[in-house]
């Protein structure tokens, strides 16, 4: 019996659309299973993160809270708003209690892997470029900071 498939080592033009079309399938498919990694639900709606969000624990304890050997978190803020923007202040002071320090920062946000994280964004007047992302739970009602060394929990 002949191979029709084959002609010279050539394929048949039909062959070439059923394996171009086997391809795409399998693309298209691998392609919704990567996008899908995020944790997410794609058909789930998107968190609404905007608002003000208090650290209420750092590594499972409550504030003040230690941070390293010397330092105490006082308090930790983001303020997310509806344009993209958001504003940051925190304050620490050492153990002993002397040198209290206020920090701010602002930039830009944005919701990254189909909302499953935030990713905020900063830059410097020196231009360097500082990026933070925290996983969004709890519909947005939660963001947590996930370090090497730490885990803190922001709640609006």
């Amino acid at each position: 019996m002949l191979d029709r498939s084959y002609t010279s080592g050539v394929r048949a033009p039909r062959d070439r659309i059923r394996v171009c079309g086997r391809r795409v399938r399998t693309f298209v498919a691998l392609a919704s299973v990567i996008s899908g990694c995020g944790g997410r639900d794609p058909s789930s709606p998107t968190p609404d993160v905007v608002g003000t969000y208090a650290l209420v624990s750092a590594d499972g304890r409550p504030l003040p809270a230690p941070f390293g050997d010397s330092t105490v978190i006082a308090a930790d803020v983001y303020v997310l708003d509806n344009a993209g923007n958001y504003t940051y202040e925190g304050r620490t002071q050492f153990v002993d209690g002397t040198r209290p320090q206020t920090l701010h920062s602002s930039g830009t946000w944005r919701l990254i892997q189909s909302g499953a994280r935030i990713e905020l964004t900063a830059v410097t007047a020196r231009g360097i470029v500082y990026v933070t992302a925290m996983e969004v739970r709890d519909g947005g009602r939660e963001l947590v900071r996930l370090g090497r060394d730490f885990t803190w929990v922001y709640r609006r």
